[in-house]
């Protein structure tokens, strides 16, 4: 094995899964799981969310960030909790109707990837995955 193989294999994994999570034509491909998206994501996987939290694992600025989340405040998505101990530390937690979109959303994408990978192929291939993340998220 190059040196090398691991780095362009994780670079490969990242191109084909964006490109999996893109749906519409050649011509006319739009964003599947857009930044808003992931915000939800993040906010049903993890507890205690803060802004911070948000713009390190997206790589968002700060002022993008907080003009998303108001947007997903505003939109029924999200809720803003202060600390009960400092009122200047804020989370953000998902809402009911956040949480029926997200579920909505993973299954999209669910019938998505099921579409292009052999259905045979979809245990192996995410079980590889969780193990590559868990092994990736104790570095990052």
């Amino acid at each position: 094995m190059d040196k090398n193989d691991f780095a362009k294999n994780i670079l490969m994994l990242n191109i084909l899964s964006e490109s999996a999570l893109e749906c519409g034509g050649d011509d006319n491909k739009k964003n599947f799981f857009p930044a808003s998206d992931k915000i939800l994501f993040l906010v049903d996987s993890y507890e205690r969310v803060s802004p911070t939290f948000l713009t390190q694992k997206l790589r968002i600025a700060k002022s993008n960030m907080a003009l998303m989340c108001k947007k997903l405040i505003k939109d029924g998505y999200l809720v803003q909790t202060s600390d009960l101990k400092d009122k200047r530390i804020v989370y953000y937690n998902l809402t009911s109707v956040g949480k029926s979109y997200l579920t909505e959303k993973l299954s999209e994408i669910q019938n998505n990837l099921e579409a292009v990978c052999m259905t045979d192929n979809i245990d192996n291939i995410n079980s590889c995955i969780m193990d590559t993340n868990e092994m990736l998220s104790k570095r990052f």
